[in-house]
């Protein structure tokens, strides 16, 4: 470990928070970067990545689980950096795909107590944010770059499509276990549920005979979430019925992030009113995806979180969220 060029400052307490940061919708591949441009950010992604393969390497060596969506973030780096066709790549598709769940969705891969009320789901229970978020950004992109089968994106839909819904059918419930199929509408995650059905329903990926399922659904939790808007709050709490403070930066952002690109006339408010409450929050930075004017002053933390040091191998991986992060800003805003 000591001789790896990782190791910095500034970081963000906790895994589950840097998870959130994930990486923002804007689709960018590699090769819209200009050659010539040397990039401290790519640098930096770079970086992340190379220490993320020695962390996949070294928990895969011990038989420890690594969860979905830090598969899924090394995924999208990798198709972004090197194309979606390029071995690298489909290797870590491939370890993506071998944690699909039982309904072609994505989860945890571990037991879960969502809502901390005693009610633990099974390893095996796919969710709506790991599978439209963080899984389903990968997806799209890699479909829409040649590297990942039609048949993946539809198998997501359906999971979602098929998942219970909450507050009358507004809303996507947070997974597709009974446990959580009455609870209150969580905004983040309906939004995204609603996010990639839309993007799958514009490629014609969504399953056969559900078309008008598909959109009657994205538009209905789309403007569920848009109604829920608070003006006074500028910007959504985290679950209906919940305490009328706003949500905590790395819900809030991607709640932002997914309703600026379904709806701009609600989301481009959102996003002026999350800089805000939160400045300089890195869990809140797939965002700077919407405004490149934020880059130059978020660098600096990106940089020492990507490249930092959270106690272990397992902690570490994380990590290559924020340097997917970082590819796609450094191609987004060619910086």
């Amino acid at each position: 470990m000591a001789s790896r060029q990782r190791r910095l400052i500034g970081l963000v307490s906790g895994t589950l928070a840097i998870a959130l940061v994930a990486t923002g919708s804007v689709t960018a591949n590699a090769a819209e970067r200009p050659a010539a441009k040397a990039s401290q950010w790519q640098d930096v992604a770079d970086q992340a990545y190379a220490n993320a393969v020695e962390d996949y390497d070294s928990l895969t060596s011990q038989g420890k689980n690594t969860w979905s969506f830090y598969v899924a973030a090394a995924a999208h780096y990798a198709g972004m950096r090197f194309g979606w066709s390029d071995p690298r790549t489909q290797t870590w598709l491939q370890r993506l795909y071998q944690r699909v769940t039982p309904s072609g969705g994505y989860g945890l891969n571990f037991a879960y107590d969502a809502y901390g009320d005693g009610t633990v789901n099974p390893a095996n229970t796919t969710y709506t944010i790991t599978t439209g978020f963080h899984v389903g950004q990968v997806l799209i992109d890699g479909y829409d770059g040649g590297g990942v089968p039609a048949a993946r994106v539809t198998a997501a839909a359906r999971a979602i499509l098929d998942t219970p819904q909450t507050a009358g059918g507004k809303c996507a419930a947070y997974s597709k276990h009974v446990n959580d199929s009455r609870k209150p509408c969580i905004w983040n995650v309906t939004a995204w549920g609603a996010w990639f059905l839309w993007r799958a329903s514009e490629r014609g990926l969504v399953p056969a005979g559900r078309a008008d399922e598909a959109l009657s659904k994205l538009r209905t939790w789309r403007d569920y979430v848009r109604a829920h808007y608070s003006t006074s709050l500028g910007g959504w709490n985290y679950q209906e019925g919940g305490p009328n403070v706003i949500d905590d930066p790395g819900h809030l952002s991607a709640t932002v992030q997914a309703m600026y690109e379904m709806d701009p006339s609600i989301g481009v408010p959102a996003l002026t009113a999350f800089w805000k409450h939160y400045p300089t929050s890195i869990s809140g930075s797939g965002l700077i995806l919407y405004d490149c004017s934020k880059a130059a002053a978020a660098y600096p933390g990106l940089r020492d979180n990507a490249l930092g040091d959270l106690g272990s191998a397992e902690k570490n991986f994380s990590l290559i969220t924020l340097g997917a992060l970082m590819e796609r800003i450094a191609i987004k805003c060619n910086v």
